[in-house]
């Protein structure tokens, strides 16, 4: 195995022990009311906010939580094909059809401060305790 397929495979184990918090970061994307790039999603109809205030839920901002399930269900994977947000329920579909496929993702700040916080530190210290010949 190469250098650069070790350090593939330590930044594959780095994120996928690490999913957690990039699954927190999801979960903030989706209550911020903007999608992965920060555009702000439609404003809720009249019927939604009041069944929203109804739940105490919030509705001066779109935060595709009703039921709590998907967000409770969003898992983040990684490989060698790249790293996954998967939020597998038939509600959440529905609302990637209704307000884009820019629903799913976290911001490229947000990546970029958990990449530095902890992926690249877990990747040295892999290559600190093996052979990287």
């Amino acid at each position: 195995m190469g250098l650069l397929d070790k350090f593939i495979m330590a930044a594959i184990k780095a994120v996928n022990s690490n999913s957690k918090q990039l699954e927190d970061l999801q979960r903030a994307q989706f209550d911020s009311g903007k999608d992965y790039k920060g555009k702000e999603r439609k404003p809720y109809a009249a019927s939604t906010q009041r069944y929203k205030r109804k739940k105490g839920q919030p509705t001066n901002r779109v935060t595709l939580k009703d039921t709590g399930e998907s967000y409770i269900d969003t898992k983040v994977t990684a490989d060698y094909q790249g790293i996954t947000i998967d939020v597998p329920t038939d509600y959440f579909k529905y609302m990637v059809k209704k307000y884009g496929e820019d629903t799913i993702g976290i911001s490229s700040e947000a990546l970029k401060d958990y990449f530095e916080n902890h992926i690249f530190t877990a990747i040295r210290n892999e290559f600190a305790r093996s052979d990287i010949s």
